[in-house]
């Protein structure tokens, strides 16, 4: 412990410590009053007393508090809409959990807390991705003292797997044909849907596209629409930004997007716009529109809604089945390159495959009677 002048002529006392939490060398620093050693005295008392609360600092604060603090540090480097998500499934973690102090914070209270009140175990896990987070911001922060809740939260035991559900979360070849004939009465929805399944792109990549963005030989993909606000923004990660090759059939379908804005355009009296998709009345193409279309749709031909990522994992499927490679289709769509959607309906195909193969071993004799 030493005293010094600081550049404004103020008398200062610091020392330094060992951060517990993180076992860092740090320091701490207070104000002396005077000269006096009285004033000297309290100085170094002041010291002593923060060094061995360090740690402490919101060991009585709420929930809420830690909540607040990491939405607040997050909303400035996340987009407005991950932060949306990321809100409400924090005020969801407040209202089953409780605002309780953060020194009566368990894993033991959160997972009785959900089990209590009815919350199925796959919504659970969804759950534990974004508080998981938000607690291991806490312990970065000095919120929390150590990372053990987060060590503690185990995933829930469901009734399916995630590899089982993902067929769930993708047409077979002859469902999307149905679903594309249900919509032969609506052009532009018919469209879209089918421009959605051969690019491969993201619901807000395809509406936030311009004329220009779509080249001869290539489809650029730089931004993003964002519907929740209302805006455009850049895409989701690093791997979003990429160019698409157009293959023959998706040029085809291009030329039939661009003859029907054209007539579009005729029919309703609007002018030309920049856009590649625009709505009836020349302006961005609706995503809440076409939400609502494609569950009412989906729902009559399906029997269940499907949403428009479902059709992006479609895409997915159907261009592995045809032999093209887990790391090529994951560049296409802009998945990373580890991506575990990807990997997961790559697997639920080859164990269909493995299926299909049993089946066929099934039926084929090769010695006959001969033994």
């Amino acid at each position: 412990m030493y005293f010094f002048t600081d550049k404004n002529g103020r008398l200062k006392c610091q020392e330094a410590y060992v951060d517990p939490l993180t076992g860092k060398r740090k320091q701490i620093t207070v104000t002396v009053k005077d000269n006096s050693n009285k004033a000297k005295h309290e100085a170094q008392k002041k010291i002593q007393y923060k060094i061995a609360h360090v740690g402490e600092t919101h060991a009585k604060d709420n929930l809420s508090d830690l909540i607040e603090a990491y939405i607040k540090d997050k909303s400035v480097t996340n987009r407005a809409s991950t932060m949306k998500r990321t809100r409400t499934s924090l005020n969801m973690m407040l209202k089953i959990v409780g605002d309780v102090k953060l020194d009566r914070l368990t894993a033991g209270l959160i997972r009785k807390q959900l089990v209590d009140k009815g919350v199925a175990p796959s919504t659970c896990n969804e759950y534990y991705k974004k508080w998981k987070a938000c607690l291991r911001w806490g312990y970065k922060n000095d919120y929390l003292p150590n990372l053990s809740i987060v060590e503690k939260l185990e995933r829930f035991d469901e009734d399916i797997s995630y590899l089982e559900r993902i067929e769930d979360k993708y047409l077979e070849t002859d469902e999307f044909k149905a679903l594309l004939s249900a919509m032969e009465d609506f052009k532009r929805m018919q469209l879209f849907t089918s421009f959605m399944v051969l690019s491969g792109c993201r619901i807000g990549e395809v509406i936030a596209l311009n004329k220009d963005d779509v080249k001869d030989s290539y489809i650029d993909i730089s931004k993003n629409y964002d519907y929740t606000h209302d805006l455009i923004t850049p895409p989701k990660n690093r791997y979003s930004v990429r160019q698409i090759y157009i293959q023959p059939e998706l040029r085809d379908l291009i030329d039939k997007i661009n003859k029907n804005q054209i007539e579009q355009q005729k029919l309703c009296g609007y002018k030309p716009t920049e856009y590649f998709f625009t709505a009836s009345n020349g302006k961005r193409f609706s995503y809440n529109f076409y939400r609502r279309y494609l569950k009412k749709v989906s729902t009559a031909v399906l029997a269940h809604p499907i949403t428009s990522h479902a059709l992006r994992h479609t895409s997915i499927s159907m261009f592995l089945m045809r032999g093209m490679s887990v790391e090529a289709v994951g560049r296409r769509v802009g998945h990373g390159p580890h991506s575990s959607v990807t990997m997961e309906i790559y697997r639920h195909l080859m164990k269909e495959d493995k299926l299909k193969e049993n089946k066929l071993m099934d039926s084929i004799y090769l010695l006959g009677n001969l033994v």
